[in-house]
């Protein structure tokens, strides 16, 4: 491994694994640089690009991603891989969700902007600088410091061929629930959708916290990936087994008023709609709202830290939805 400026698989010769950056320019006057990851196999194409922290305190996901570099030898690729471990090293450094310089989150500001804030740039120059050249991407995330959840894979919900690429990566990650999830604005799933790009965004993990379970298990999502890219042959690394898949929507539900949630549903309990989710109570002991559930599904992810303000997102649920015909 050598380090260099390049950030072009086309610019690295076959058979080399060359640490490069991007730096970005903090509209006060600093720079950080971005560790980017070129592996080169045999060939430049095809091309997966593999990304972690784009949120701070997600650490699942950038621990897989070190293990994998440690482990990937050029030799052994039939095309290229881009592993980006952590894409915000601002909030990585701050140990939060967000950039501390202007309190933005990430993964609402892409494709961002060239003449932008300091998460603009960053935005900007993960997309056109680097994910532009990928044929499919694959970011890995978490709940973040204060929540929990199942794994899950999301897929692009789009008209057409991406829609179908992004289901069948998705398909094959081995993820067991499968999220059909539209196009937001400011997400990067949405960003590459409008540049052509298949990509699937894992949810593995969350409380701020490491699990070595967790860190193998998004580790082998990760090789299931590469295989189905094609950028790695079958006999890589040993194939996950059959699993029954199902596809969902996400349903997020909000705290209707602020104090101490005292949740009275776990990960993947089953509710109807207008099931009680939880109560939250006032200074004085009181409960004063009742979460109910908008919908029937699974419950996916719930907040875990107690304290909540009116219109914090305390619970996340699947409902039941169709794959891609």
């Amino acid at each position: 491994m050598e380090d260099t400026v390049v950030v072009s698989v086309s610019e690295v010769a076959p058979g080399t694994h060359r640490r490069s950056e991007i730096v970005v320019q903090d509209p006060d006057g600093g720079t950080r640089a971005v560790p980017v990851h070129l592996l080169v196999g045999s060939a430049h194409r095809p091309c997966l690009a593999l990304v972690a922290g784009v949120h701070g305190d997600e650490y699942d996901g950038i621990l897989a991603l070190h293990q994998v570099l440690r482990e990937l030898e050029p030799a052994a690729l039939l095309g290229s891989v881009i592993v980006i471990p952590v894409a915000n090293p601002f909030a990585f450094d701050a140990a939060q969700r967000r950039t501390p310089a202007d309190n933005a989150d990430l993964n609402r500001v892409f494709p961002g902007r060239s003449d932008g804030g300091l998460s603009e740039r960053l935005a900007w120059q993960l997309c056109h600088e680097v994910l532009q050249q990928a044929g499919l991407i694959f970011t890995l995330h978490g709940a973040g410091a204060w929540s929990s959840l199942s794994p899950w894979v999301e897929f692009q919900e789009v008209p057409g061929p991406l829609c179908h690429a992004s289901y069948a990566a998705a398909s094959a990650s081995g993820f067991p629930d499968l999220i059909s999830l539209p196009t937001p604005p400011g997400v990067l799933l949405s960003a590459m959708a409008t540049m052509g790009i298949p990509l699937i965004e894992g949810e593995v993990g969350g409380r701020g916290t490491t699990q070595p379970d967790n860190v193998a298990y998004y580790r082998e999502r990760v090789y299931a990936v590469m295989r189905h890219a094609g950028v790695l042959g079958p006999d890589g690394q040993a194939g996950h087994a059959a699993i029954e898949q199902r596809v969902w929507h996400l349903c997020y539900v909000e705290a209707p008023a602020s104090g101490v949630l005292l949740r009275a549903v776990g990960l993947k309990d089953a509710v109807r709609r207008g099931d009680r989710l939880g109560e939250i109570v006032d200074i004085d002991g009181t409960v004063v709202a009742t979460v109910v559930a908008p919908t029937d599904g699974l419950v996916g992810a719930h907040r875990e830290h107690a304290g909540v303000r009116a219109g914090d997102q305390v619970f996340t649920l699947w409902e039941p939805a169709e794959a891609p015909e």
